[in-house]
């Protein structure tokens, strides 16, 4: 059963990477605004999911729940930078850029901090 999970691991970071690598938009590299939380929260989450898949293979469960923060913040920095980057594509009129999909991420983004904010409580109340 533990490679089953490893195996869904390994699919969604290879998913996740693939579309943090399609998303980078070497025209806007320097907005510090857009790469920093993009690239950060492309990082923390790959060390969640690298934490998952190490405990999954040594048989332990301590890097997952340590490390527990680290996916859900960085599923926010990653969706905080790709909203970024929306607006700077929408700000230089680029046409595919679709203002709808702006609405939608700053709502997931709501969620997306009470998870934040809810992973960092729990891990407070294990770790200390």
């Amino acid at each position: 059963m533990n490679n089953v999970f490893i195996l869904a691991a390994l699919g969604f970071m290879l998913i996740y990477n693939l579309y943090f690598i399609k998303n980078i938009d070497y025209n806007y590299i320097k907005r510090l605004s857009y790469i920093v939380p993009f690239v950060l929260g492309a990082i923390l989450f790959n060390l969640f999911f690298g934490g998952f898949i190490y405990d999954e293979l040594l048989g332990e469960k301590n890097y997952t729940f340590l490390l527990l923060p680290f996916g859900g913040i960085g599923l926010t920095l990653y969706a905080y930078g790709f909203r970024t980057l929306l607006i700077l594509r929408k700000s230089d009129n680029v046409n595919n850029v679709n203002p709808g999909s702006i609405d939608v991420i700053n709502k997931w983004l709501i969620y997306l901090y009470v998870c934040d904010f809810a992973s960092i409580i729990l891990f407070g109340l294990i770790y200390f």
